[in-house]
């Protein structure tokens, strides 16, 4: 269920608004226009019913409901020290009405001034007593603010005073219990631990509430390791094997981190409910505010929930559809009406999307050179006494004669293909490798490591490499090798990369080639594919004999031989280090699998052929391989 339409009556600063939400929306705006008002009026209105569904009298008594009181101690959607500062103006004659509309349904509940400490709440009397009854109604909504320090100790909170907690601005002293309310669910944990993992690298590990205290941690992904264990892949941590452990309590982690997490755990926790995010870009990174509200969107999907979202930053107004931006000043305005909505989005060329807000809101526009004609023609106003000081003193809507909003765009866009973790992996490292996949990486650490090479070191222990083509966010456009290393030189112009890719079957692609002033190198596989070099006839029959046993068909290299002439040319058997015979021939779709089935290994997954690579020999080791991890090495600097 999810609200499309709020009115407002004497509430805070609205006197009488009508706000149209339609699905997700982002309301943008300058400090102090109005924002968080909307959403802590949401926040009342379904406290103001959920209390009142407390009396149980779902019948009108001389055509109203009941009253139902709330103290000003219970009064959790807004933190108030009296209730007269409720009301428009502060005038408490007139009741306060908020009218939320359900898809449908129409629901107005009205606030009554009783004292400086107390209020009373009912629905108005149009609303049907069937739709209060049913348990499903409200919809649950929940007003998050911005992230606040975290308390040091947690105990377990019982529901109201996590609500009362949240009403009062202290998202920090429930985070620990919200993560217990998400590990209640399996499905929704391993969501939340997911999406943690893919924006920053951290797992968390499962809160215990086994003490007086919930203690809730965290450890890096950067100690994991990946094997294989009869058929099974395995990660563990190296570090937590130390003693004390890789883990760290929460409260150790950045305020950013803290901020994602807690947005996070509530769409993760709370199904189905109506969160009223406050500046969830707060404490955030740029990198992190463009990306905040796609992951926030893509989550809100899985879990059914609707985002209404406060925000005044312009990298997230940037961000948001623009049909789904809503312009905040004393007044709500949608972006542009359905008539409007194309030519807007094509003048979006030009336009960003705050330069539409603060074009439809103030109506003027002035340019200038740069900064510095803004503050002298700003200083001047402001000594003459001239009729322009006030337009200049409160930041008017200003650009420069020139400049490149564009450019400014581009560069906010290519951050999106950063996680935090890219950023701090390419300052600290300074190296980056792209390869097809995991398998991949598995091979080249596996080849290095026989061979001794020296790049080994920086194989086994996880480098900072990505895929060639990967997506950042789930179903989101992916992340070409190219784009992601043009982006990293935007925060670490030094850092250098290599990518390795398949030739598969691709003509006139070079072996090795340089791009971005040489900083990243590309190295292309003479063979179809990687796979390609674990082809040898020595080296499956070994594998075959230690894995199925000495007895099994193709457990010596003559029977092996005999059924690779059935798949490869004569003489790709007979030497395994020519190439000629390998071009075009798919080792890990067309080759393996049919040779592997045939030697009782029916199946084996190729996630696996790093155990094919470790029983290899230094001299069975193709020439090109040591070839490519010396390229490595030198390009890398290692």
């Amino acid at each position: 269920m999810n609200i499309t339409k709020v009115v407002i009556r004497n509430f805070k600063r609205f006197g009488d608004v009508t706000f149209d939400l339609d699905g997700h929306v982002v309301v943008a705006g300058p400090n102090n226009s109005g924002k968080t008002t909307l959403l802590q009026a949401i926040a009342t209105w379904h406290l103001a019913l959920t209390r009142w569904r407390e009396l149980g009298d779902y019948q009108r008594h001389g055509g109203r409901y009941t009253k139902a009181p709330i103290a000003r101690q219970a009064f959790s959607s807004v933190p108030l020290r009296a209730f007269d500062l409720l009301w428009h103006k502060r005038s408490a004659e007139s009741p306060i009405e908020i009218e939320v509309t359900c898809d449908t349904v129409t629901v107005p509940v009205q606030i009554i001034s009783d004292s400086s400490e107390q209020v009373y709440v009912r629905p108005l009397e149009n609303v049907p007593p069937d739709w209060l009854k049913d348990p499903q109604n409200p919809p649950t909504s929940v007003f998050v603010p911005a992230m606040t320090g975290l308390s040091t100790e947690e105990p377990v909170y019982q529901p109201p005073k996590i609500a009362q907690l949240l009403g009062q601005g202290k998202p920090g002293d429930v985070l620990r219990n919200l993560l217990v309310e998400a590990n209640h669910d399996q499905d929704a944990w391993e969501r939340l631990t997911q999406s943690i993992e893919r924006m920053f690298g951290y797992r968390l590990q499962p809160p215990n509430t086994d003490g007086p205290n919930i203690i809730a941690e965290y450890r890096s992904t950067e100690d994991d390791s990946v094997i294989t264990w009869n058929g099974a892949v395995v990660t563990w941590n190296r570090a937590a094997l130390v003693w004390g452990g890789a883990s760290y309590d929460i409260a150790s982690a950045g305020s950013g981190f803290l901020q994602v997490l807690m947005l996070l755990t509530f769409l993760h926790a709370r199904p189905g409910t109506v969160l009223l995010l406050d500046e969830p870009d707060a404490h955030l990174h740029v990198i992190l505010q463009d990306g905040i509200y796609s992951e926030l969107r893509a989550a809100a999907r899985k879990s059914h929930s609707q985002l209404i979202v406060a925000t005044h930053s312009e990298v997230v107004i940037n961000a948001v559809d623009p049909r789904e931006l809503r312009a905040m000043l004393d007044a709500p305005r949608k972006l542009a009406d359905d008539g409007e909505k194309a030519a807007l989005i094509r003048s979006l060329s030009a336009l960003s999307n705050l330069d539409v807000m603060q074009a439809r809101e103030q109506g003027q526009v002035l340019y200038v050179e740069g900064h510095t004609d803004l503050n002298l023609l700003r200083t001047w106003a402001r000594i003459l006494g001239h009729r322009s000081a006030d337009f200049m003193k409160w930041r008017p809507f200003w650009r420069p004669i020139v400049f490149e909003t564009r450019q400014k765009a581009a560069l906010i866009r290519s951050l999106s293909a950063l996680s935090n973790l890219d950023v701090m992996q390419a300052r600290e490292q300074g190296q980056v490798l792209y390869v097809e996949g995991h398998t991949d990486l598995n091979l080249l650490r596996t080849w290095a490591r026989i061979l001794g090479h020296r790049s080994a070191d920086f194989m086994k222990w996880r480098p900072f490499w990505r895929p060639i083509v990967f997506e950042t966010r789930q179903k989101a456009a992916g992340i070409k090798a190219d784009d992601h290393f043009e982006s990293l030189l935007l925060v670490q112009e030094e850092i250098r990369g290599v990518q390795v890719i398949d030739r598969a079957g691709r003509e006139g692609i070079p072996d090795r080639q340089c791009s971005f002033d040489g900083k990243l190198l590309k190295l292309c596989w003479a063979r179809y594919e990687i796979e390609s070099y674990l082809v040898h006839p020595a080296v499956l029959a070994r594998f075959v004999e230690q894995t199925v046993g000495a007895h099994a068909e193709l457990a010596d290299v003559d029977a092996m031989q005999r059924v690779m002439r059935d798949y490869l040319p004569g003489r790709a058997v007979d030497d395994p280090t020519r190439h000629e015979g390998f071009k075009n021939l798919k080792a890990r779709k067309d080759i393996l699998p049919p040779i592997l089935d045939r030697a009782g290994l029916q199946g084996f997954d190729y996630t696996r052929y790093e155990d094919i690579a470790a029983v290899m020999r230094p001299d069975e080791i193709h020439p090109e391989i040591t070839a490519k991890l010396d390229a490595i090495a030198e390009h890398l600097r290692l």
